[in-house]
């Protein structure tokens, strides 16, 4: 007995459409074929069995599984493209390998810039046309009906069935946007926690620092012995916040964690130490610079779970006065710095030409049309983004230009 069962999203969350097929071969239906394009998965009916599954992505299929996930007891079930489903019958406790997830992440990066793209895009007419409506009914009445007059006198009378339509399909698609977008970055962060890489949850701490409770930080902080500070917006300014944490730990300010939104800094009071502090800027994540970091002599400080782009911040103790660095070639902080500033460009440089547009748009129909006003409560929010988004783009191009004076131009 064969089973069709169409799946629209399931590559927005891998790992939930892995326990799914888990669940099915558990209830008799065992996985056997991806229709991609149909977004189709095909099972064959027999005994309930438990099976673990994994999915990778790879357009350069190896001919052979790795001798190490054949004799974990992987075995490789179906191809589509560049998709691959794989399953195990050993017990979950038993395995002790997994499948490689770079090219998912790889791809779920590129797939969060389309999203974003396409998102931006539709906010961009929807507000226009939110905009134009808003003037058109600052108009007084009798305007509005001489307008609407002339429109159907010259047949020039727009279709409104036809563009409300638009707009609820434009609403409904920008809201699918954002809707991938938070389930690639969701997927992408359990992906690498699977793959070792940690997070800056409360579970975890500076490697190298002891755990305490919430009771047991609330007693170190009345006692004076964890001290809380903040740094906003820092993730544009990298570097200045590499050197503040440094300049804590020669005050004898260890740090200890960091909170959820990467704002506030916890310290632990202890011994003033020489500490280098580097940052790593991963964009979504990066699940292969972990196990090399360390091999180096890093440890991790904190990683980033808010925000578009992801950063983490590693750390090594020193004696002397030559100061460790995470890259060892100029050029490869350089190209950081260029990546930071093309990513933040990329989101904030649009954003300020859309309000920009939207400001002028306003401003032009109150200065022309006598029936119009200026609504000054619009203007200076848009304006204020205007100066927030050239700010954050202009913040993020001085860390580049001080990287490259720093470091020079090779």
């Amino acid at each position: 007995m064969i089973k069709k069962v169409i799946k629209p999203l399931w590559s927005f969350d891998v790992q939930k459409t892995e326990r799914w097929l888990t669940e099915m071969a558990e209830k008799g239906y065992h996985f056997i074929q991806l229709n991609r394009h149909q977004r189709q998965f095909v099972f064959e009916k027999g005994s309930p069995k438990s099976t673990r599954y994994r999915i990778s992505y790879d357009k350069h299929h190896a001919t052979h599984l790795p001798k190490a996930l054949t004799n974990d007891g992987w075995e490789k079930i179906n191809e589509s493209k560049h998709w691959t489903i794989f399953c195990n019958d050993k017990k979950a406790e038993e395995i002790k390998t997994t499948v490689v997830r770079d090219g998912i992440v790889k791809k779920n990066r590129i797939l969060f810039y389309v999203y974003g793209g396409i998102f931006v895009y539709l906010v961009v007419i929807l507000l226009n046309f939110l905009v134009h409506q808003v003037n058109m009914y600052r108009f007084p009445s009798a305007v509005r009906e001489e307008l609407q007059r002339i429109e159907r006198d010259t047949g020039n009378e727009p279709l409104w069935f036809i563009t409300y339509a638009g707009v609820i399909v434009a609403i409904g698609l920008a809201s699918l946007s954002l809707y991938a977008m938070m389930k690639i970055k969701e997927t992408n962060r359990w992906l690498n926690e699977e793959g070792g890489t940690p997070d800056d949850s409360e579970e975890f701490v500076a490697e190298g620092q002891p755990k305490f409770s919430l009771e047991e930080e609330t007693q170190l902080k009345r006692h004076g012995k964890l001290i809380i500070r903040r740094k906003f917006i820092w993730i544009y300014a990298p570097d200045k916040l590499e050197r503040w944490l440094g300049e804590m730990e020669e005050k004898g300010f260890n740090l200890y964690r960091v909170g959820y939104l990467g704002v506030q800094f916890y310290f632990l009071k202890g011994e003033p130490r020489k500490v280098s502090y580097c940052s790593e800027f991963q964009g979504l994540a990066n699940e292969t610079s972990a196990a090399m970091n360390r091999e180096m002599g890093w440890k991790w400080a904190f990683s980033t779970r808010t925000g578009i782009q992801k950063w983490t911040f590693w750390y090594q103790e020193y004696a002397g006065e030559e100061k460790p660095q995470l890259y060892s070639e100029k050029t490869t902080l350089q190209k950081q710095a260029k990546k930071v500033v093309l990513n933040y460009g990329g989101i904030f440089l649009p954003l300020t030409v859309l309000f920009g547009y939207l400001l002028w748009n306003h401003l032009s129909m109150a200065q022309t049309n006598p029936n119009l006003d200026i609504h000054w409560f619009f203007t200076i929010t848009i304006t204020l983004a205007i100066i927030i988004y050239s700010f954050l783009t202009f913040r993020s191009y001085c860390y580049y230009l001080r990287l490259k004076k720093s470091y020079g131009n090779n």
